[in-house]
Formats: C-alpha cells, sequence, structure tokens
C-alpha cells in the first residue's frame, strides 16, 4: 500500500496547528483483518480491492472510500462498514463531477461473506450499488444508495440498481433510501437490425433468492435504459422497465411498508438511418413481478405513488373495499392494479380501479406480443366475490416493432376490468366496467420496392371481462360498456397496416360452464385499422365472444349497440362452434325483431349473432332484471329465513343457494313468474352472505343476508383445575387462522376454521388464579367467548426450611390461591402465626418464627377465601428440642490432663 501525506498549515484560534493527511491508496487482496480508520480517510481504490475468505475488513463512522473506473469492493470475508448517523461511510467515484455507474459496486459473495453489515452508509454513481451473490445474513440498513447505472451496449442494456440479489437468502434490507437508478442503453443493431432493450433500472433487484426481508425503505425515480438505435433498416429497441423492486424467479421473500415512488420506463430506441421505426417506450412499476415469482409475502403496507399495492398469494379470507385505485398510468404492478394468485374466499367490493398498464413489447421479428394491462387480476383463484366495483381504463401493452426488413409487428396486449386466468367459481356482481382498451399493434419492419415490408400488428383485445381457462364463474347483473380494441400497428414499406383488435364486453377462451345473466352490455367496439401501404381491417365489436368455450349459458342479458370500428353493426353473441351450440336464449338484442342473422332472422334489427348460438326465444323489450326479497336481513345460525321472488320464468323449477350451500331450497314458479320459500340459515362462516335465485333459464336474482356473529358451541368440561384438557368448538368464523385465549393466557392455543366456518380444538388448562376464567376464540373479523369455572388448586410450593428449633425463621411460599386474597399461615398449636396477601396470580411469599411449642413434626396450613369458598394447603415442618450438656469423664481421675479427658454431650 502507497501513502502520500501532506502536512497544511491552518491559523486556528490561538495559532494552533492541525495536520490534513492525504490520500490513502487501496488495491489488491486483504489477507489478514484491516480497519480503514477515520484518520487515513479518504482512501481511494486504484484497483479493484479484494477481501479474502476468513478476514474481517472493518470502516470507521465517517471514513470516505472512493473508486477509480471499473473498480469494485470484492468481498470474500466479511465486511464491517457500520457508520453512524452522524459519521456516515461513503462510497463514491472518484470523479471530481460523479457520474452513474463510474465503478462497479460493493460485491458480497460467498459463505465468507455471510453476516455483513452496511448501515449508515452512503453508496452512490456505482453499477449495482451492492451486489449479493450466494450469501445469507446479510444486513444492509439506514442507507442512502442512489445514482446507479447499468452498463451500455448490450442486448439489452445491463441492469442499474441499488442492491443486486443472486442466489441470496435471509437477509435483511430495511430503512434504506434508494433512488435514481437507471438501467443501460440497449445495444445499436447491426445491418437491418433492431436495437437492443434499454436495461432495468430498479431499486432492489432479486433473482433466484428467498426469505429475504424488504421493509420500510423508500425507492424512487428509478428509470428504465433507453432502447438502442436500429441497424441501418432496423427498428429501435424497447425502453427498459423503470421499477421499484424487481422480482425474477425469486420466492418466499416479504416485502412492506415500502413506499415507493415514481419509477419510469426508458425511452425508445431511434429506428436505423434508412427508415427504420421507432422502438416502443419502457413502463414504470412499483413492483415488477415475474410468473415464477408469485410466491412472495407483498402486504398492502407498500404503497406506489401513494396508492396501497395489492397483492396477494395463497390467501383465504381477504377483503379489500373502498379504495380509491385510480392514479393514471400507476402501474403499481406489471399485473394489474389488484393481483390475487392462488387465493379463495376473497371479497373485492366498492372499489374504483383503474389505470392498470400492461407491457410494451420487444422489438424482434417478428415483434413481441404487448402484455395485459388490467384492473383486477386473478390467478387460479376461486370462491371469491368481485362486487359493486367501478373498473375502467385499463391499457394493454403496445406490441413490439419488427426489427428486421420485412418482418411483421406483434399484436397488442389484452386491456380489461377483470381478468380471469385458470380460476373457478368466482361471482362478478355489479360492477360498471367500461373504457378499457387493447394495446396498439407494433409496428411492422421496412421494405422497399424488391421485398414490401412486414405487416403492421393486430391490435390487443380491450374488454371488460376476460375468461382463460376458468370454469363456472357466475357474472351477474354487471353494466360492460365502451370497451375497445387496439389500433393496428403501422405496416411497413409498401405493407398493410395491422387490423384493429377485438372490443367486448366478455371475451371467454377454453372456458367451460360460466353463467352469465342480467348484464347491460352495449357499445363495446372494434379496434381502428392500422395504416401503412395499405389499410388493414377495422376490429370487430362484441357484446359477448367465445371461442374454445361450452356452456356459458347466457340469459336476461341486455346486448345492444357493440360496433366494428368502423361504426357498422356488431355482434351481440359470437361463438366459434367448436363446442357446439350454446345457449343464449330470452335475452334483449336492442330491438323488438331480434338478433341479425343472415339465414334465420334476415330481417332482425338488433346486434348480430353468430352460427352455434341458440338465441330464440329471445326478449321483446328491453330485459327487467329479476329480483328477490328476503326476511329478515339478518340472524343467528338457525335463522327460518323467507325468500320472495318476481320476474323469473314462469312456471319454471327454482334454486335457491345460500353462500357455501348449493340449492339449499327448491320451489317452483307461479303463471307470473313469481314464487315464495323458505329456509334455515345452515352453519357458515359468520359474515354477509349472498342469496341467489336461479330459474332453468337463466333468471337470477340476489339479496344479502348477514349471519350475525360467531359463538362457541362446546366446552367440555365447563370446569376443572390446572392441567385439565378442554375441548372447544364454534360456528360462525370466517374460515380463517383462529386465536384462543384464556383468562390471564393470550393465545393459549391457534386454530384454522374450516371454509364453512367451524372450528374444533383442544388446549391444556395452565396455570392461573382459579375462579371465572372467560374463552375467547377470534379471527380477523368474528370474536365468540364462554366461562370456565377454574377450580382452585392450592398448594404449597416452597418450604425452607424443613426443620429446625424454636425461633428459626421459616419462608414459605405458595400458588393456586385466589387473587388479592388474605393467606392466613397457622403452624402447629398457633392458627394464626403469621397471614399475608396473595398476588393478582394467586401466589404467595411470607415468613414467621418457628414458636415455642412440643417437639414433633409440625402441620403448616395456608388458608384464604376464593370462589370456592375456603381453600387451603398443607405442609409439614419437624420441631427439635433444644439441646443441654453434661460431661462425663473417663479414666483414672489423677491419669487424666485436659487433653485426654473424654466428653460426651447428652440431651436433656
Amino acid at each position: 500500500m502507497k501513502r502520500q501525506i501532506f502536512v497544511s498549515l491552518v491559523v486556528l484560534g490561538l495559532l494552533a496547528f492541525k495536520p490534513i493527511w492525504a490520500e490513502t491508496y487501496i488495491s489488491g487482496t486483504i489477507t489478514s483483518s484491516t480497519t480503514w480508520v477515520l484518520a487515513d480517510s479518504p482512501y481511494v481504490a486504484t484497483d479493484t480491492v479484494f477481501v479474502a475468505n476468513g478476514v474481517i475488513l472493518t470502516i470507521e463512522p465517517g471514513v470516505t472510500v472512493r473508486f477509480t473506473t471499473n473498480t469494485s469492493l470484492m468481498c470474500y470475508g466479511t465486511l464491517s462498514a457500520i457508520g453512524t448517523p452522524e459519521g456516515t461511510i461513503t462510497f463514491t467515484s472518484d470523479q471530481a463531477t460523479h457520474t452513474a455507474g463510474h465503478w462497479n459496486g460493493i460485491k458480497l459473495s460467498g459463505s465468507g461473506a455471510n453476516g455483513s453489515q452496511i448501515k449508515y452508509c452512503d453508496i452512490g454513481y456505482a453499477k449495482q450499488a451492492v451486489y449479493l451473490e450466494n450469501v445469507s445474513g446479510i444486513v444492509i440498513i439506514n442507507g442512502y444508495i442512489h445514482d446507479n447505472k447499468g452498463d451500455n451496449g448490450g442486448f439489452p442494456g445491463s441492469i442499474g440498481c441499488g442492491i443486486y440479489l443472486s442466489n441470496s437468502s435471509n437477509n435483511i434490507i430495511g430503512i434504506n433510501t434508494i433512488k435514481n437508478n437507471t438501467g443501460g442503453q440497449g445495444g445499436t443493431g447491426g445491418w437491418g437490425g433492431s436495437g437492443g432493450s434499454g436495461g432495468i433500472g430498479c431499486g432492489i433487484y432479486l433473482y433466484q433468492s428467498t426469505n429475504n426481508i424488504i421493509s420500510e425503505n423508500s425507492i424512487s425515480s428509478n428509470t428504465g435504459g433507453q432502447g438502442g438505435t436500429g441497424g441501418l433498416y432496423g427498428s429501435g429497441g424497447l425502453g427498459g422497465i423503470g421499477t421499484g423492486i424487481y422480482f425474477s424467479n425469486s420466492t418466499n421473500n416479504t416485502i412492506s411498508q415500502n413506499t415507493i415512488l415514481t419509477n419510469t420506463g426508458g425511452q425508445r430506441g431511434i429506428g436505423g438511418s434508412a427508415g427504420g421505426t421507432a422502438g416502443n417506450s419502457g413502463q414504470g412499476y412499483g413492483i415488477y413481478i415475474e410468473p415464477n415469482s408469485f410466491n412472495n409475502t407483498i402486504t398492502v403496507t407498500n404503497t406506489y405513488n401513494n396508492e396501497p399495492i395489492f397483492y396477494y398469494y395463497n390467501q383465504s379470507g381477504i377483503t379489500i373495499e373502498n379504495q380509491n385505485l385510480t392514479l393514471a398510468g400507476s402501474g403499481s404492478t406489471n399485473l394489474g392494479r389488484i393481483v390475487l394468485t392462488q387465493c379463495s374466499n376473497f371479497t373485492i367490493r366498492n372499489n374504483t380501479i383503474s389505470g392498470g398498464i400492461g407491457q410494451n413489447g420487444i422489438t424482434s421479428n417478428p415483434g413481441n406480443l404487448g402484455s395485459i394491462g388490467c384492473g383486477v387480476y386473478l390467478g387460479t383463484s376461486t370462491n371469491g366475490t368481485i362486487i359493486n366495483n367501478t373498473i375502467f381504463q385499463n391499457t394493454g401493452g403496445q406490441g413490439g416493432a419488427s426489427g428486421l426488413w420485412g418482418g411483421s409487428g406483434g399484436s397488442g396486449g389484452i386491456g380489461c376490468g377483470i381478468y380471469l386466468l385458470s380460476s373457478t367459481n368466482n361471482i362478478i356482481l355489479e360492477n360498471s366496467i367500461s373504457d378499457n382498451t387493447g394495446g396498439k399493434g407494433g409496428n411492422g419492419g421496412n421494405g422497399d420496392d424488391s421485398t414490401p415490408g412486414g405487416l403492421g400488428g393486430l391490435g390487443g383485445i380491450g374488454t371488460g371481462i376476460y375468461l382463460s381457462n376458468s370454469t363456472n364463474n357466475t357474472i351477474l347483473n354487471n353494466t360492460i360498456s365502451n370497451n375497445q380494441g387496439g389500433q393496428g400497428g403501422t405496416g411497413g414499406y409498401k405493407s398493410s397496416g395491422g387490423s384493429g383488435g377485438i372490443g367486448c364486453g366478455i371475451y371467454l377462451s377454453n372456458s367451460i360452464g360460466n353463467p352469465i345473466s342480467q348484464n347491460t352490455i352495449s357499445g363495446n367496439k372494434g379496434g381502428n385499422r392500422g395504416y401503412g401501404g395499405g389499410y388493414g381491417n377495422y376490429g370487430q365489436g362484441y357484446g359477448i365472444y367465445s371461442i374454445s368455450s361450452s356452456n356459458p349459458e347466457i340469459h336476461y342479458n341486455n346486448l345492444l349497440g357493440n360496433k366494428n370500428g368502423d361504426l357498422t353493426k356488431g355482434y351481440g353473441v359470437y361463438h366459434d362452434g367448436t363446442s357446439g351450440t350454446i345457449s343464449a336464449t330470452y335475452n334483449w338484442w336492442g330491438h323488438s325483431s331480434g338478433p341479425e342473422h343472415p339465414v334465420t332472422n334476415p330481417s332482425g334489427q338488433g346486434d348480430k349473432v353468430s352460427d352455434w348460438v341458440e338465441y330464440r326465444p329471445y326478449l321483446l323489450g328491453i330485459c327487467t332484471a329479476s329480483s328477490i326479497s328476503v326476511i329478515p336481513t339478518s340472524g343467528p345460525i338457525g335463522t327460518i329465513i323467507t325468500v320472495q321472488g318476481q320476474n323469473f320464468a314462469t312456471n319454471s323449477l327454482i334454486s335457491i343457494d345460500f353462500g357455501t350451500h348449493l340449492t339449499i331450497a327448491i320451489t317452483t314458479s307461479n303463471e307470473y313468474g313469481s314464487f315464495s320459500t323458505t329456509f334455515i340459515v345452515d352453519t357458515q362462516p359468520s359474515c354477509t352472505k349472498i342469496i341467489t335465485a336461479s330459474d332453468e333459464y337463466g333468471g337470477t336474482a340476489i339479496a344479502h343476508f348477514k349471519i350475525q356473529g360467531a359463538f362457541i358451541t362446546k366446552l367440555s368440561p365447563i370446569s376443572g383445575s390446572v392441567g385439565s384438557i378442554i375441548t372447544i368448538e364454534g360456528v360462525g368464523f370466517a374460515g380463517s387462522s383462529l386465536s384462543i385465549d384464556f383468562g390471564t393466557m393470550p393465545t393459549i392455543t391457534t386454530t384454522m376454521s374450516s371454509i364453512n366456518g367451524t372450528f374444533s380444538t383442544t388446549f391444556i388448562v395452565n396455570t392461573q388464579p382459579p375462579c371465572t376464567k372467560l374463552i375467547t376464540a377470534s379471527d380477523f373479523k368474528e370474536i365468540a367467548t364462554m366461562i370456565f369455572l377454574l377450580i382452585p388448586s392450592p398448594r404449597i410450593t416452597h418450604l425452607l426450611p424443613q426443620s429446625g428449633l424454636a425461633g428459626t425463621i421459616i419462608t414459605i411460599a405458595g400458588s393456586g390461591f385466589g387473587p388479592n386474597t388474605l393467606i392466613t399461615i397457622a403452624f402447629g398449636t398457633n392458627q394464626n402465626i403469621t397471614n399475608t396477601l396473595s398476588s393478582a396470580l394467586g401466589f404467595f411469599l411470607t415468613t414467621f418464627i418457628v414458636d415455642t411449642q412440643p417437639v414433633c413434626t409440625k402441620i403448616i396450613t395456608a388458608s384464604g377465601d376464593s370462589c370456592a369458598g375456603l381453600v387451603y394447603a398443607t405442609t409439614t415442618f419437624k420441631l427439635i428440642g433444644i439441646p443441654g450438656i453434661s460431661l462425663e469423664k473417663s479414666g483414672p481421675e489423677e491419669a487424666l490432663t485436659l487433653s485426654t479427658i473424654t466428653y460426651t454431650l447428652k440431651y436433656q
């Protein structure tokens, strides 16, 4: 190590002098434990510094470490960089004017670095400020991590981030400020090739990393890298993703209480100089989640642009309600504004939701598909209710441009209000879903007189509700309107623009048995055609579009005013016939003449209907929804409910469903479509239940009934002493985790209630003051109580000593008595040798002096009042006599001396 020392004289106060040390230059491998001290600061790394395995590098508070171009601090041993609020440790570039990406950053690698700590550190102007590789137990807290940038010129540009985790687990990242990190610019395309995508710019990046805790960080202003410039005829690259946190193949991490703000996608790449098209801009998100990374805990305490992030994995009993998620283009996650994956028994209610953004497609040949942008995303989720929400203006990502000569642009992504993937038995009820738009198709590649350019990409689907591989979801009494397909992409030289995308109310793909009833589906419109060497086709408009789907049962809907992109009449219902004919009877098609079909109803003036759709009989006027009323509207389990209905099919079998109980009652409507019936509330979770009445033709109506209160149905035994085994059962809970409290013992045990809200468990009575105990069973929304009589079990727990003379001081303790009770101590013949008070927990501790009594074993009794009357506990003490002394000499008196006399001690 080389060191240069310069001394300056500075006049301070009374002409005192202070030396100022020069930089300390560092490089190479540190092979023994070392401390970088404040007196030798600043340290300047002229080359990469390595910390060997088994070595500890300690950096004192206030130290500054500067790095020259492309150098690093590589720690295979332990780094202890623990600053203080007043003595921040700084890691930065050695430039006079700092530029992002100047040095490589701090890398902790391998088990030798486990347990390293980075606290109160300012780390900036690197590529990745802190890189964790195959490590655990790292603590990074209270830091300021900023202005880092990935390398330019890659395909794509490299990641620029504050903290990068690779194959690392059980690390803690908390209370840091992480900002202004940027992805590298994509590389320039070769002759005719596309530019590379911009790199990801993010606060924290997780790759194949598990069980990390990321909490209470402020993460803001991270930007994707600019897309690369296209080759001579090639398209520019896609701008990079800008996000607060990025998950790639990472699971079981906990993300909580982070504040994430204003992340921005990278600028689009410039097209080649011979007419290559520009790429797409990148998108900004709060949290970006790859599909291989669903299994993370991302709590609602995280916010993006001051709105909570709703992401749940494998949860039950969730309720999301009364939220206003409307910040335009907020992109809280790349999957949607509210995301539930592998969840069940959830409720999404009374929310306003908009601004879900799909990711734009990557430039390639052909261009890549834009991704889905939606308000609510359900992936493999069941038995949920989405009710009374307003969902609007969610947009699919733009299709990627073609990167090569003559290639086609990619299709735009799906823009929808609610997206269901492999989800079953959910209810979508009484929502207003409108103005969702498919992504624009990508631009086609360039061409010339001998080789036409590529076609513009197809506009994306714009729909209110999209079902993919989803079964038995009920879509009831929603208003779904003005959703529009994406515009077709621009065609290359002498090539047509792309066709506009489908605009529809409900899109069914590979889905089975989803009843659609009493919805108003109107004004949905196909996308505009793309332009270029020629125009593409206008997109088609549909009320309901069914492809490779079966048995949707479409009844009692208003299907009207759905239009193609050129404003000609669209379809009310379209089915591709792959599953045979579907039933769409008893619908209003916008005109009393019924739907238009060129063969079976050519004079119909309503919305069109395709082949493979049974549409007769149809309604001659607008659908008046079936309705039911219930009396009473609330009550406990066992309540008798009367259900009355109107406007159902005449003389039809009516099935009544109640909450989780399908067909709790069956009746028949009369010639006027009315009915009345009763049923008894059965055992279910305590909450508001949906009562559904359905006729044979799809007529459906709902009402609500609130099961009031959970309660404990069994407690056995109802009294007992410490150590007793208690069995407790209950009903009316929420189908989630329960805590059982017993007297002064919170959470004496936990259990789960069933899907029907019942539970059964046991616990052992612990040591507590006797008498009446309150047992409480509670979950996140319900609570029930019962009383248990804890029979006193007093006992003497401590007696020292256990034998002695009169005058001995005895210490005595006991438990199991009543709380705050007068305890009387009796000793042998003395019935009140002392008294004391028990504690609030029924314990006592006192002393007394053994009085004069006949020598023998004495009974000690401690007694006091309790809820069970006078209770007592006993023990024994051996009282021994007071010794006297007599001396007996042995041997001839004249021969004895003092030293030879034998004395015998006798008790008198």
